[in-house]
This record gives C-alpha cells, sequence and structure tokens, in this order.
C-alpha cells in the first residue's frame, strides 16, 4: 500500500497551488482528515476548490465531495454530492448540485440526482431550478423515473425565460 501526498508549488510565489493525496496511485483520503485535492488561487493562496475521492471516485457520504469556493471571500459557491463517482444525493436531504452568486447569498441553480440521473419525485417539487440574481425562478424542470418529462407536469417556463435543454453539471 503506497501512500503520497504531492504539492504543485508556483516557483514565483511559493503558494501550494494544488494538494493531491494518492493511494496506489488513486486519488484517495479518508473524508474526516479532509478533502484528497484541493486546489488554490495562484495569487492569494486561498483554496478555491476541494474534492473529495475514495478509491479514486469522487465520494463523500458526509457532505458535497466537490466544492467550488469564491477566491475572494472563500464563500462556497458551487457544490455537488457524489457517491461512488456517481452525481447522487438522496432527494429528501436536498440537491446533489447547488451554484451560488459570488456572495453566497443567492441560490441561483439547484439540481437533484439520483444515481447519475436527474430525478426528484414531481410531488415534492422540480428536479432543476434556476434563478436569476434577484432570487427569482427563471425555469423549472419536472421529471419522472427515467429523468424525462413527468406527464402533466410539463416544465414551466417563467416571463422572460430563457428556453432551452436541460443544463447539464459541470462534471471534470
Amino acid at each position: 500500500m503506497s501512500q503520497r501526498i504531492i504539492h504543485e508549488i508556483d516557483p514565483e510565489t511559493g503558494i501550494v497551488l494544488l494538494e493531491t493525496h494518492r493511494l496506489n496511485g488513486r486519488l484517495h483520503r479518508d473524508s474526516k482528515q479532509g478533502p484528497a485535492a484541493i486546489h488554490r488561487h495562484p495569487e492569494t493562496g486561498a483554496v478555491i476548490e476541494e474534492r473529495y475521492y475514495w478509491n479514486g471516485r469522487l465520494h463523500r457520504d458526509d457532505g458535497a465531495a466537490v466544492v467550488e469556493y469564491n477566491y475572494i471571500n472563500s464563500v462556497p459557491i458551487s457544490e455537488m454530492y457524489y457517491r461512488q463517482g456517481l452525481i447522487h444525493r438522496d432527494p429528501k436531504q436536498g440537491p446533489a448540485r447547488i451554484e451560488r452568486n459570488d456572495s453566497g447569498t443567492v441560490l441561483l441553480i439547484e439540481s437533484y440526482y439520483v444515481n447519475n440521473k436527474p430525478y426528484r419525485n414531481p410531488a415534492d417539487g422540480p428536479d432543476y431550478i434556476e434563478r436569476r440574481e434577484d432570487g427569482r425562478i427563471e425555469c423549472e424542470y419536472y421529471s419522472d423515473s427515467k429523468g424525462g418529462r413527468a406527464p402533466g407536469r410539463p416544465t414551466r417556463e417563467h416571463p422572460g425565460a430563457a428556453v432551452g435543454k436541460r443544463p447539464s453539471p459541470r462534471i471534470s
């Protein structure tokens, strides 16, 4: 069993830009000890992203597996929940993907996923909600058990909203 911690350092500033924890070559770290990958802003050194991995897969039992921060005020602006490499969160616990404005005060996007597929019981609400900067709802999407449109619950486009396909999550 080979454990390694690797630091990528900016030679001009001395800032650790990327810290990774690996076990047998795979990104891996017990989430209670912290994220397996930490990205920092090259000028300030502020943490801009944390990623939790278990045996090379994005995974975290007790929170979001990917968290992005505003590098100026360190406020979380994006959270994504994963289980065994799949974007997943029990819809009763909340959305699997959350995006906020730069100050973290307005929830811009919330998406519900179960085992990598967009899903939320239509009786509980839409599986995708997008808001404007002022917090007003831009659009909503409802799903059935297959990630399609639920019968009798059409997508609701709000006045002035952009019409289009369901956006896919930023997964890298």
